[in-house]
């Protein structure tokens, strides 16, 4: 399931919008560039819907855009090989060793559109969170015209299935080939099949500690936070 994980919205002010400008200002991190408010909001998991519907109604009334993009999703497979081979392929790509594993990329960050592909469980045991089986993730990044193109593309009252179709088409763009039928939430993966078996001996409280960790370093909302747990409890 694709997920908005990153958006860069650049304001330009007018007194109509003061308050929506406001509001969207502390979702995000704000700054000034060239004479205009940008703010970037990261993290946005389970696509939060009141600040997508926020970000269309400041762009559909044109004293906003869109410039940064960044859709994602995860996989319980290990991607290296796809993601070599692509790289392969590639005009402009590369690997890299980080975050305690690797990571490889598909076109150039001065590009419209850049792929990263890369090693999420090495990245969280990196963080003192045990994965006990391969998590990967691949996270499209577009950048200026085509950014604001892609966010007025989703449909915001069929976001799950209008976020994976774009995913989809940017991936396929791309030249990847990815396992759709691998694909999971990093969250939703401590309380699915492949994981209980892994954590059943852990207990109800150690798994809280594992999904606390992530709400920690990924940013999940506090009423998704609730609803895992709620989730853990009947599990365990």
């Amino acid at each position: 399931m694709a997920t908005i994980d990153y958006l860069t919205v650049v304001l330009r002010q007018t007194g109509n919008f003061e308050s929506e400008y406001l509001d969207l200002i502390s979702r995000g991190t704000a700054s000034w560039s060239r004479g205009r408010r940008v703010v970037r909001v990261k993290s946005l998991y389970r696509n939060d819907l009141d600040t997508l519907k926020l970000v269309r109604k400041l762009v559909q009334a044109g004293v906003a855009k869109v410039t940064r993009i960044d859709v994602e999703n995860t996989y319980l497979s290990d991607l290296s090989d796809i993601a070599a081979k692509a790289v392969s392929k590639a005009r402009t790509g590369g690997r890299f060793k980080g975050n305690g594993g690797q990571t490889y990329y598909v076109g150039s960050r001065r590009s419209a559109m850049f792929v990263r592909v890369y090693d999420k469980a090495a990245e969280l045991r990196r963080k003192g969170v045990e994965v006990p089986v391969p998590l990967w993730r691949a996270e499209v990044e577009v950048k200026r015209k085509a950014a604001n193109e892609v966010f007025l593309a989703v449909e915001l009252d069929d976001l799950a299935g209008s976020l994976d179709r774009i995913y989809s088409l940017l991936i396929r763009k791309m030249k990847l080939e990815l396992p759709d039928d691998k694909s999971v939430h990093v969250e939703d993966f401590f309380v699915s099949g492949e994981a209980k078996p892994a954590y059943r001996h852990l207990g109800s409280t150690a798994v809280k500690e594992v999904v606390l960790s992530l709400r920690r370093q990924d940013g999940v909302a506090e009423a998704f936070l609730e609803e895992i747990l709620k989730e853990v409890r009947s599990i365990w």
